[in-house]
C-alpha cells in the first residue's frame, strides 16, 4: 500500500483500538468476571448499533427503501454514529459507488483486489473529497450536514455517554469500557465489513451468477440480515434482503414493525413474480452455456427443452401476475361469482407454474449430469 494514499486518522484509530483490545481483553477476563448486566448492555448496544447501520445508513439513507419520521431518523442516526463508521454522507456515497461499479476498479471496496482489501484495507485508503453528486438527495439534510461536519467528535461523544451510563448503572466502568464500548465497536466493525468481503466470497449466486455478491444464511446471522447479498445487488431498492419468510433478516423485521406502528412508510418491495422471472432467466443462461461444451447426442434436444420450458414458465408467471393484479383491482367491483371464478383461475395457474417449475428443476439436474452446473433455489 502506497504510504501517500493512507488515510492516517482512520488507520491509526482502527489499529490502535485493535492493539489495545488485543492486550487489554485477556487481562480483563483473567482478573474479572463481567456481570450479566455488563454483558447484556454490550449485546443490546451492539444490536442497536448494528441495526442502525443496516436499517439507517444502508437501507434508509443509501437506498431509500422506505421512509421514517424524524424521531426514528434521529435514533437511527444516534446509534449509527456510535459505530465510528464516519458520516452518512461518506458512507452512503461510497456504498452507492459500490453498487454502481460493483466488481470494477471504481468500486471503493471491490473484492477483486482481494478479500482483505474488501474487508478492511479500503478503510485505510484516502478516497479524495466527498463526491456530492452521488448523494444529491441527502446533501441538504440539515441533520446530516451537522453530523458530517462533527462526525469524529459526535462518535466519541455518544460512546462516552454510553460508557458513563452503563458504568454508572452497573457500577463497573472497566467492564463498560472493555465490553460495551471496545469489544462492541470491534464486533460491529467486522460484522459490517464482512458484507464487503465474505458476502462476495462464500455463498450462492442465486439471482445473478455474474456478480461476486452471494447469498449466505450464516453470514446473515452476524450481519443483521445483510447476508442475502446477491439478491440485494440485483434488487437494491427492496427494503428486504431476505425475501423468504424463513430468511433471517432482523433489519427487515424492524422496518416492517415500524411501518405497522405508523413510524415508517413507503416500504419498497420487488414483485415476487419479477424475482421468479429473474431466477428463470439466470438458470436459462447457465443451462445453455453449460450445454455448449456437451458432446452428447441429445444436446440439441436439451437446448430446445431449456428454451421451451423457460418460455412457458415466463409466460405462465406473467399470466399469473396479470390475474393477481386483475383480482386486486376489481375484487370490490365484481360479483362474488366472478370473484370466485377469478380466484379459481389464479389457483389453477399457480398449480401450473409449480408443475413447470418442478420440470425446470428436473431439467437442471439432467443437465448437471452432463456438465458442471450450479443451481440455487
Amino acid at each position: 500500500m502506497d504510504l501517500k494514499n493512507i488515510e492516517w486518522k482512520a488507520t491509526l484509530f482502527v489499529c490502535t483500538y485493535h492493539l489495545i483490545l488485543l492486550v487489554f481483553l485477556p487481562f480483563y477476563f483473567i482478573n474479572n468476571t463481567p456481570s450479566w448486566g455488563i454483558v447484556m448492555s454490550a449485546i443490546i448496544l451492539m444490536v442497536l448499533t448494528g441495526l442502525s447501520i443496516t436499517a439507517g445508513y444502508h437501507r434508509f439513507y443509501s437506498h431509500k427503501s422506505y421512509s421514517v419520521n424524524k424521531v426514528v431518523e434521529f435514533f437511527l442516526l444516534f446509534f449509527a454514529t456510535m459505530s465510528f463508521m464516519g458520516s452518512v454522507f461518506e458512507w452512503a456515497s461510497k456504498h452507492r459507488l459500490h453498487h454502481r461499479f460493483v466488481d470494477k476498479d471504481q468500486d471503493p471496496y471491490t473484492v477483486n483486489k482481494g478479500f482483505f482489501h474488501a474487508h478492511i484495507f479500503w478503510f485505510f485508503q484516502k478516497s479524495g473529497p466527498l463526491d456530492k453528486s452521488t448523494i444529491p438527495d441527502l446533501i441538504n439534510n440539515k441533520l446530516l450536514k451537522f453530523q458530517h461536519k462533527h462526525a469524529s467528535f459526535l462518535s466519541f461523544l455518544v460512546n462516552i455517554m454510553a460508557f458513563l451510563f452503563v458504568g454508572y448503572i452497573f457500577n463497573d466502568y472497566v467492564g463498560a469500557l472493555a465490553l460495551a464500548i471496545g469489544l462492541r465497536i470491534f464486533l460491529v466493525h467486522h460484522f459490517t465489513w464482512f458484507i464487503n468481503s465474505a458476502a462476495h466470497y462464500w455463498g450462492e449466486r442465486t439471482y445473478s451468477k455474474e456478480l461476486t455478491a452471494v447469498d449466505n444464511f450464516f453470514l446473515a446471522i452476524f450481519t443483521f440480515g445483510e447476508g442475502y447479498h446477491n439478491y440485494h445487488h440485483v434488487f437494491a431498492s427492496d427494503y428486504r434482503n431476505g425475501v423468504r419468510w424463513y430468511h433471517y433478516d432482523p433489519t427487515k423485521w424492524l422496518i416492517w414493525t415500524l411501518s405497522k406502528l405508523g413510524l415508517a412508510s413507503d416500504l419498497v418491495t420487488i414483485d415476487s413474480y419479477i424475482s421468479k422471472k429473474r431466477l428463470v432467466s439466470e438458470d436459462r443462461r447457465v443451462f445453455l452455456n453449460a450445454l455448449q461444451d456437451v458432446t452428447s447426442l441429445n444436446k440439441q434436444a436439451l437446448q430446445d427443452k431449456v428454451k421451451k420450458i423457460s418460455d412457458k414458465l415466463d409466460e405462465k408467471i406473467i399470466n399469473l401476475k396479470r390475474l393477481v393484479n386483475e383480482y386486486k383491482e376489481t375484487k370490490k367491483k365484481i360479483s362474488r361469482i366472478k370473484s370466485r371464478q377469478l380466484k379459481s383461475r389464479i389457483k389453477q395457474t399457480k398449480s401450473v407454474v409449480r408443475e413447470e417449475w418442478n420440470d425446470w428443476l428436473k431439467l437442471g439436474k439432467e443437465i448437471s449430469k452432463l456438465a458442471p452446473l450450479h443451481t440455487y433455489h
